[in-house]
């Protein structure tokens, strides 16, 4: 018969090796779901920035149509508008961060500041015939995010657009900072989570392995022990424990009643007597 010590002591062994498994399950379940809500976070952080930097610059974009259709509708061209260069001086002024704005007219002419890429007028004329009023095209450099917006004349035909191209740098900059400090944070919890989860994993399967060693010794007395030892209430729980308790004894009375019959249908071995020696 295995003691109950004995069996005690081959479920502890096995103790450390359910706790690494369970722990590690758990750590990687905990790592994926960081890496996962990190990720997300940083997209969503990325993609409000552009957004917002796309608002801001469309609100500029807009009030320069606003100079220039004011101009169309009294037979004022781009070109000829008094308002507009200065009025695209001052937002470059006072808007850091912006490359370019110019403003491209039916004829192709371009005006404007700043440091504009070699245009394409095909292209450009395309863009301009795609667009629809109340939408704008964008397009990204490796440094630059350039946006366009068509404007229209005093026939409601689209006669030009205005290009503001603006720092990609910076955002990208900003949304690589935001994702460094995410990782940072994700380790740090990462970390902490995960040694939480080594002590709470350690602290239950060394309980349930004390439970296990328990309920294999009290089994194991159905057979062997003279009188079949008792799971404590506090195990497992009531119900369950009184029912391994019942099992083990009518497990040790059905034991004990083998045993006697076996003794009583065991036949008795014949004793042979010395012979003893004759002579002629």
């Amino acid at each position: 018969m295995v003691s109950f010590a004995r069996q005690e002591k081959e479920i502890s062994k096995n103790r450390h090796y359910i706790w690494w498994r369970v722990s590690l399950l758990l750590v990687l379940v905990i790592a994926f779901v960081l890496a996962i809500i990190s990720f997300l976070n940083y997209s969503n952080y990325r993609k409000t920035y552009l957004d917002s930097s796309l608002s801001r610059h469309l609100v500029l974009a807009k009030e320069l149509r606003q100079v220039i259709e004011a101009g169309l509708n009294i037979g004022i061209k781009p070109s000829e508008n008094l308002n507009l260069l200065p009025a695209i001086k001052e937002q470059i002024r006072s808007h850091a961060g912006i490359h370019y704005i110019y403003i491209i007219d039916e004829n192709g002419g371009v005006i404007g500041e700043g440091n504009a890429p070699a245009g394409n007028d095909l292209f450009y004329s395309n863009k301009i015939k795609e667009t629809q009023e109340s939408k704008y095209w964008q397009e990204m450099t490796s440094d630059t995010i350039q946006l366009g917006i068509v404007f229209l004349n005093n026939f409601n035909i689209k006669t030009g657009a205005v290009m503001i191209g603006y720092d990609r740098l910076v955002i990208e900059s900003a949304a690589h900072q935001m994702r460094n400090k995410l990782v940072l944070d994700m380790l740090l919890t990462f970390a902490l989570l995960a040694v939480l989860t080594y002590g709470g994993v350690f602290t239950l399967t060394r309980k349930f392995a004390n439970e296990l060693a328990q309920v294999s010794g009290v089994i194991d007395s159905a057979i062997g022990a003279e009188k079949p030892l008792k799971i404590e209430g506090h195990v497992l729980s009531g119900s369950v424990a009184q029912d391994i308790n019942d099992f083990t004894a009518l497990g040790h009375q059905l034991a004990q009643k083998m045993t006697e019959l076996e003794r009583e249908i065991s036949p008795v071995t014949p004793v042979q007597l010395p012979q003893s020696g004759g002579g002629k």
